[in-house]
């Protein structure tokens, strides 16, 4: 045997050096085998939760839809990509939750954003994003889509959302209505310049502008 090989001793299992020496015993090795054994579990562990909170910032826990990071990376995405031209944002807020948070709590609150969620959830496309972006408002993102075809998906969001029963709490009816605004962004030499804040603004701005052209009460019965 070469002495510049260390080998393993077949009857004791202890390691030795060239001299036969041995490095370590069979209850020295048993130990450091016990200790790796337990960094790996606790490497996956760790690795485990890491994971799980790399879910939590990709996904809104209250509605199952992306997190407004994702929502944001999604743009950032469509921007830089050359093979899409153009895109639409629909800002969706949902109407007076705030008086509902105030009136019947919060508890309440969050069933109305569980409703539209799950609206908003069952009308997204494999190749969109809908996240919600904080609070009682929500971001869609939808590629390809010009203006007509963002009219016809704001349309039938408003019908979908019109057709819900209301929540009844003490003899009180919370029906769910929501306002929203859109911005159809074409790639040309006019908007490239143009960066995520700057279309998000966009569609929120066009979504206030329709929110307070309906100056109507909040619908409480």
């Amino acid at each position: 045997m070469s002495k510049s090989k260390s080998h393993i001793h077949a009857r004791s299992i202890s390691f030795i050096d060239e001299k036969s020496t041995p490095l370590y015993s069979d209850e020295a090795l048993k130990n450091i085998l016990n200790k790796v054994s337990t960094l790996e579990l606790e490497n996956q562990r760790l690795t485990n939760r890491v994971s799980l909170l790399e879910k939590r910032l990709s996904i809104d826990l209250l509605t199952g839809l992306s997190s407004r990071d994702q929502g944001i990376t999604h743009i950032e995405s469509l921007i830089k990509n050359n093979g899409i031209e153009t895109f639409s944002l629909v800002f969706i807020d949902l109407d007076q939750l705030k008086k509902i948070n105030d009136s019947a709590g919060h508890v309440i609150g969050d069933r109305m954003i569980e409703k539209l969620g799950k609206i908003l959830k069952k009308m997204q496309l494999p190749n969109q994003t809908i996240a919600r972006f904080g609070g009682d408002e929500f971001i869609a993102i939808l590629p390809n889509y010009d203006q007509k075809k963002t009219t016809s998906w704001c349309n039938y969001l408003q019908t979908k959302t019109k057709l819900q029963e209301p929540i009844r709490i003490d003899g009180e009816h919370f029906y769910l209505s929501v306002s929203f605004g859109s911005y159809v962004h074409h790639k040309t030499s006019e908007t490239e310049h143009l960066d995520v804040k700057q279309l998000i603004e966009r569609a929120d701005k066009d979504m206030y502008r329709n929110k307070h052209s309906k100056k109507r009460p909040a619908q409480k019965l």
